[in-house]
């Protein structure tokens, strides 16, 4: 979780899944009359991809003149996605829907650099969590074979 400014907050308690947090606005940057508001930003990483559910319980806010402002909180469903491979600056992805992630540096291109990637990352943890998404030659393992295959594939 990041915030606003790293010196009007207070973590409450944090778990694997829990922030509670609050937030003070001593630079008065919520004005009369703000609808809306990030406080925070949360960054999540998957060792598999997915989709999961974040929940905001309640929001509670007192105005400068001490009233109690209260506003429930709703569930978001996001889709999490591996984290990228190597020094890539994307993800890494599955183009053709088949279940196989063929551009793994993720630049929306099918190129030899995807499979020299494989083979320089074999022990990746996203590749090494998620061997069927890497798994070029279906032999039930990742290896450097694997790059090859992937090399035929692209061709």
């Amino acid at each position: 979780v990041s915030f606003l400014d790293p010196s009007h907050y207070e973590v409450v308690k944090k778990t694997e899944e829990l922030v509670n947090f609050r937030v003070a606005d001593f630079d008065e940057v919520i004005q009369p009359g703000t609808e809306e508001l990030k406080v925070a930003e949360i960054a999540m990483e998957a060792i598999s991809p997915g989709r999961t559910d974040i929940r905001v319980k309640e929001m509670v806010l007192w105005t400068d003149s001490g009233e109690k402002v209260v506003r429930q909180g709703n569930t978001v469903s996001v889709e999490v996605n591996l984290g990228p491979i190597g020094r890539s600056a994307y993800p890494p992805r599955d183009p053709d829907g088949d279940g196989l992630y063929e551009d793994i540096n993720g630049d929306g291109e099918l190129t030899e650099t995807d499979a020299f990637i494989l083979a320089f990352n074999l022990e990746s943890k996203y590749i090494r969590e998620n061997p069927s998404l890497f798994d070029f030659d279906w032999d039930g393992r990742v290896s450097f074979s694997d790059a090859v295959e992937l090399i035929r594939k692209i061709g």
